[in-house]
C-alpha cells in the first residue's frame, strides 16, 4: 500500500465508475457477503486521489447493509489520523446501473513494484502451515502465533494495533479471510512476508442500526440502548479458540496482560481527540451522496468513537 501523502476526497469528487473497465483477469471480487467488482482506474485518472491504471474494488452493499459504505470510508479517514495502514476508500457510484458503493484501492499490484507480490489470507496460510485452525471462529493466539512463525517482523505491533482499531470502530468481522500476508517474490522464489494492511472494515460503527431506531441510542451516553450496544460489541474471535467471540474492550485488555510491551502500539491507535472526530464526521456529512449520513447517524458514530476510545484508554492505562 502506498504511504505517501494522499489528497482528501471532497464532497464534489464522488467517483463515477460507470466507464471503468473490469479487471480482465479477475472481474468479480473476492468471496464474501457484499456485491463487489474489480475495476481498473482509467488513464489519465479522473481524480487526483486515484492511481491511474491501478485496480480498485467497488463494493456496493444494499438495504440494511448500505451504511457499510460509510463505515469503510470513515475507517480509512480515522486510520489516516493515527498512521494506520488502511487501504484508501472513497465514495463512489455507477451512474449507468444506479449502484452506490465504496471504492477501495488494492494494496498490492502497483505498476512500479520491483518484486512480484501475492496476497495470502490467514485461512489459506493456516492450511499451508498445517495448523489446527477453526476457520469459522479462530483465535487471536493462533493468528498471532502463525504471524510470528512465518517470521513477520512486526507481528506484535500489527496485531496490537489491529485489535485496538477494531475495538475503537466496533468491527465484528476480522475473520481469517479479512487479514493476511503480502508475500514478495523474486527469481529464486518467495523473498519476504509482511502483514497486509488492515482491510475490510465495513462491518463496524453500528451500521446495522436503522435510522428510525437511532433516537433511542443517542439521547445520552447513559441511554440503556446505547450502553447495551457497547456491551454486546465483540471481536470475531477470542484469545483462545474455545472462547467464542470476546468483547471488544476485554480482548484488548487480555492481549495487553500477556504482551505488556504492546501498550505503546495500542495507545497510538486511539490518539483521537473530540475535535478531530468531529472534523472527520463533518467532512463526511457534507457529501450529497445517495447513502446519506443524517444528523442522528453522525451523532451515533461520534458517541461510539468517544465512548470506546475512553474505555480503551481506561484499560490501557492512557
Amino acid at each position: 500500500m502506498r504511504t505517501e501523502h494522499r489528497y482528501l476526497q471532497t464532497p464534489n469528487d464522488i467517483v463515477d465508475v460507470s466507464a471503468w473497465e473490469p479487471d480482465s483477469e479477475f472481474p468479480i471480487g473476492p468471496q464474501g457477503a457484499k456485491p463487489k467488482k474489480i475495476l481498473i482506474c482509467p488513464t489519465p485518472t479522473p481524480h487526483r486521489f486515484l492511481i491511474a491504471g491501478h485496480r480498485y474494488l467497488f463494493k456496493h452493499p444494499e438495504g440494511t447493509k448500505a451504511q457499510q459504505i460509510w463505515a469503510e470510508i470513515l475507517a480509512y479517514e480515522l486510520g489516516r489520523t493515527t498512521n494506520l495502514p488502511i487501504p484508501p476508500a472513497y465514495a463512489a457510484i455507477n451512474s449507468r446501473d444506479g449502484s452506490v458503493g465504496v471504492l477501495v484501492e488494492f494494496f498490492y499490484g502497483f505498476q512500479d513494484e520491483a518484486k512480484k507480490v501475492r496476497f495470502v489470507d490467514g485461512r489459506a496460510l493456516f492450511g499451508s502451515e498445517r495448523q489446527s485452525f477453526d476457520a469459522k471462529v479462530g483465535s487471536l493466539k493462533q493468528n498471532f502465533s502463525l504471524s510470528k512463525a512465518v517470521k513477520i517482523p512486526d507481528a506484535l505491533e500489527w496485531w496490537a494495533k489491529t485489535i485496538t482499531f477494531d475495538a475503537l470502530i466496533g468491527n465484528t468481522d476480522r475473520h481469517s479471510e479479512n487479514w493476511g500476508f503480502l508475500i514478495k517474490f523474486d527469481e529464486a522464489g518467495p523473498h519476504s512476508r509482511e502483514m497486509a494492511p488492515i482491510f475490510d472494515n465495513g462491518t463496524s460503527l453500528g451500521h446495522i442500526i436503522r435510522d428510525e431506531e437511532l433516537p433511542q441510542y443517542i439521547s445520552s451516553y447513559d441511554a440503556p440502548k446505547f450502553l447495551k450496544f457497547l456491551r454486546l460489541g465483540k471481536h470475531h474471535f477470542s484469545w483462545l479458540s474455545s472462547g467464542g467471540n470476546q468483547g471488544h474492550i476485554a480482548l484488548c485488555q487480555h492481549f495487553l496482560s500477556i504482551h505488556f510491551n504492546a501498550r505503546t502500539f495500542m495507545l497510538s491507535v486511539i490518539q483521537l481527540d473530540d475535535n478531530r472526530i468531529e472534523e472527520i464526521l463533518n467532512w463526511a456529512g457534507a457529501f450529497d451522496f445517495p447513502v446519506l449520513l443524517n444528523e442522528n447517524r453522525l451523532a451515533f458514530i461520534k458517541m461510539q468513537l468517544v465512548a470506546r476510545r475512553d474505555q480503551l484508554l481506561a484499560v490501557l492505562g492512557g
